[in-house]
């Protein structure tokens, strides 16, 4: 994680419960949403208004949209565990 937060790295994916865990150690970091694998949470975390959030955010919904991202499960045979959106913490947790 210290290498999202010092730059070295835009972001970090990972298991969810771990990241939640983080985000609350290491203030500039914030976690943004979550998808599900087998019934485990991943979620992508960004440094605090990092720009590359809404990019990935938007650059995930093109993949579900346009159906890439089933392919990209399906091949890898974790098709089950596909999102019908990618959301932000903000957006999920109202």
């Amino acid at each position: 994680m210290q290498a999202v937060v010092s730059g070295r790295v835009p972001l970090f994916l990972g298991p969810y419960e771990g990241l939640l865990w983080q985000v609350k150690v290491i203030k500039p970091l914030t976690m943004s949403g979550e998808i599900t694998v087998n019934d485990a949470p991943v979620s992508v975390a960004f440094p605090k208004a990092s720009p590359l959030e809404p990019a990935v955010q938007a650059a995930l919904n093109s993949l579900i949209k346009d159906g890439s991202y089933r392919k990209i499960l399906d091949n890898w045979g974790i098709g089950f565990g596909a999102v019908t959106e990618a959301r932000r913490n903000e957006e999920i947790f109202k």
